[in-house]
């Protein structure tokens, strides 16, 4: 299991943690922040695009009972979708 200080909150800016002699791991963001980091893209959109993740490639984790996130993952993902037009931003 992650040590609590991997996953993000809220108000924290994106980061990695160096764990000894392991490449740098960038820590899973939740629902919440993921809508703050995106603008405000709704939580019911975020779901969906989860939800069809197999056909729409849309990064996302499930943990648990929950849906966790990489920044970078999610990036990548929408300028990738946005040049293809199939995102509107």
């Amino acid at each position: 299991m992650l040590p609590a200080q991997c996953i993000l909150k809220s108000n924290e800016k994106k980061a990695t943690v160096a764990i000894a002699g392991l490449p740098e791991f960038e820590p899973f963001v939740d629902m919440d922040t993921l809508v703050v980091l995106l603008g405000g893209i709704p939580k019911k959109t975020l779901y969906k695009w989860s939800s069809e993740s197999r056909l729409n490639g849309f990064p996302a984790y499930k943990l648990g009972k929950h849906l966790r996130f990489r920044q970078s993952e999610v990036d990548t993902w929408l300028r990738k979708r946005c040049l293809k037009g199939k995102v509107r931003i």
